[in-house]
């Protein structure tokens, strides 16, 4: 996409300012911000440096802003004559494109900011084509976020809970992985599964119903709803009897999900039946030759996830940080290649790590926080996994590890993928001198991460 703008000092007095922000900050909010505070003492002494960007307006002001509210406001405060900025000469929705990648590009948006930017966008882009399928919609929506499939995904899924319900995430009551997981682990299977009855409830109505019973503790965990509800919209057996169930939980506000789950359960737990002994007179059937089964594709993420949460409760990781040291060593034998530094011992981990889990990625699950963003190794994002890896280059780093964890450690457990929390420690050349001991050190200061040494 390319955006044309020329340049002009404007009359800050003359800019309108967008009611679409996608930020969600009134005036009071912005004012009330020490961070707005000091941008009024930067603008004072030094002016704006970084220029606004507008769009012509046929409005009550010549101009409309595009990016730059919190310096707009700066600069109409400290009561400056004339502000920087480019005028672009493209349509709306390239100007909210234009502001969506700037932001981006800063890292100044959190998560629920970026969700109403490419809300705009996406209503922007149906108006200009007014014919465009959800298929070339989405390939749209993919260029000009730079985003990767499944991070469009989650982001449109959110964008399905409606503005209430954003705005409760935030406000921090409620978590994005958990509408993610509930968009995942019922209302898709729920929609695949019962669609007359998905209708009949209206999408929209469906969502509020979840989320109220999420708000009151009645939906379970994400945990939970992988574990438990999904692989009952797949039982073609008792397909009847379980819409009959979900029907009463979504109806009755004061069910459980769990409740609902485990009453099915017991009515359709097969009853023991007697078998008759067979009779010597009775022939025996020859015995079939055993075949290994081979298991059909996974063409659905939904049953991808599903076999992914599966392995990972049967302890691969456990599995893999407890032998990984053989596996370095045999790497670096069979390649003649020696593992120097933490870079590429996060590779090589990565490339394990991705054959096993589809949304691995090097990723900051912080965001942005206190102005100030972590960069940590791996995060699991379909199951709300951190794993830092840390790599000892000599003693002077082994005094360091102690506090390199624990400042992230806070951060990573708000975050909204630090559900679980992996610390592996590679320390080939024996720098922390007893592994056991730091290890007791690292699960009193660090109790709800998991910890492996080697």
């Amino acid at each position: 996409m390319e955006v044309t703008s020329q340049f002009a000092l404007i009359d800050p007095e003359k800019i309108g300012f967008d009611e679409k922000n996608p930020r969600g900050e009134d005036k009071d909010k912005i004012e009330a911000d020490d961070e707005f505070k000091k941008l009024l003492v930067s603008v004072k002494e030094h002016n704006i440096l970084v220029p606004l960007i507008v769009r012509n307006s046929s409005g009550k002001k010549p101009y409309k802003l595009v990016d730059g509210e919190r310096r707009l406001r700066a600069a109409l405060n400290t009561k400056k004559k004339l502000v920087p900025a480019h005028i672009l000469d493209d349509d709306e929705v390239d100007g909210r494109i234009l502001a969506y990648n700037v932001h981006m590009l800063r890292k100044q948006w959190g998560k629920v900011s970026e969700i109403n930017s490419i809300k705009e966008i996406r209503d922007e882009l149906k108006k200009k084509h007014k014919n465009i399928s959800g298929v070339e919609l989405f390939r749209k929506l993919l260029e000009v976020t730079n985003h990767k499939k499944h991070e469009l995904v989650d982001l449109l899924i959110l964008l399905k809970y409606g503005d209430d319900i954003i705005e409760k995430v935030q406000n921090q009551e409620l978590a994005m992985s958990y509408l993610i997981q509930i968009d995942m682990s019922f209302i898709s299977p729920f929609k695949r599964e019962f669609p007359q009855l998905y209708k009949s409830y209206g999408d929209k109505n469906l969502r509020k119903i979840l989320v109220k019973k999420a708000e009151h503790g009645k939906l379970g965990s994400t945990r939970y709803l992988m574990d438990n509800v999904v692989e009952l919209f797949r039982d073609k057996e008792n397909k009847t009897k379980f819409k009959n169930s979900i029907k009463k939980f979504l109806d009755k506000g004061d069910e459980d999900i769990r409740d609902t789950v485990e009453n099915f359960k017991v009515k359709t737990k097969p009853k023991k039946t007697t078998t008759r002994k067979t009779t010597k007179s009775t022939k025996v059937s020859t015995k079939s030759k055993k075949s290994t089964k081979v298991p059909k594709p996974l063409d659905h993420k939904s049953q991808l996830v599903e076999l992914e949460a599966k392995i990972i409760q049967d302890n691969v990781f456990d599995l893999l940080f407890n032998y990984l040291k053989e596996s370095v060593i045999e790497f670096e034998k069979r390649t003649k290649m020696k593992f120097s530094n933490e870079k590429d011992l996060q590779n090589f981990i990565y490339s394990i790590l991705r054959s096993l889990f589809s949304s691995i990625e090097f990723e900051d699950p912080t965001e942005k926080m206190c102005e100030r963003s972590n960069r940590l190794d791996f995060v699991i994002k379909d199951h709300r996994i951190i794993i830092e890896v840390k790599f000892v280059r000599d003693k002077a780093h082994a005094k360091n590890i102690y506090k390199e964890l624990a400042e992230d450690y806070p951060k990573y457990l708000n975050s909204p993928y630090g559900e679980n929390i992996i610390n592996y420690i590679y320390d080939p050349g024996k720098n922390l001198t007893n592994h056991s001991q730091f290890k007791k050190h690292l699960e009193k200061l660090l109790p709800k991460a998991n910890h492996y040494i080697q």
